[in-house]
């Protein structure tokens, strides 16, 4: 359960979506969430979690590649920081930031009119009489 005023580490990637252009499909890079996790022990700690998380992540598309990745993490504000890792002539970067929940609404699915109430038919309708 999200408690309001507990802090999570939240992890964003430049991740790729394949969307219709011309005669074919282009890449088109996108910022999405990848992962949050909650963080016990307060801001401070949260923090400190995150820090290590950008010095040490190796992203979804370098796993398993062979030789050690070189990656330069920038602290872009406080509780941010912006790592990219390279790896043989490939990059990749992501995000990892400290981030405090201040609010939460959940989803509710509001019906269209015309899914609102199934309309029943009468057994006159359904023999076609």
């Amino acid at each position: 359960m999200t408690t309001e005023g507990s802090w999570y580490i939240l992890v964003e990637e430049n991740v790729e979506s394949r969307e219709p252009a011309g005669d074919g499909y282009a890449a088109i890079p996108r910022w999405q969430v990848i992962g949050s996790r909650p963080v016990d022990g307060g801001r401070e700690h949260a923090v400190a979690v995150a820090e290590q998380l950008a010095r040490s992540r190796v992203p979804s598309g370098a796993e398993g590649r062979p030789g050690t990745p070189g990656r330069a993490v920038y602290r872009v504000a406080e509780g941010s920081w912006l790592t990219v890792v390279r790896l043989g002539t490939d990059n990749w970067h992501f995000r990892v930031t400290a981030a405090e929940l201040v609010h939460t609404q959940e989803y509710v699915h509001e019906l269209q009119p015309a899914e609102a109430v199934p309309r029943q038919r009468g057994l006159r309708e359904m023999l076609g009489l």
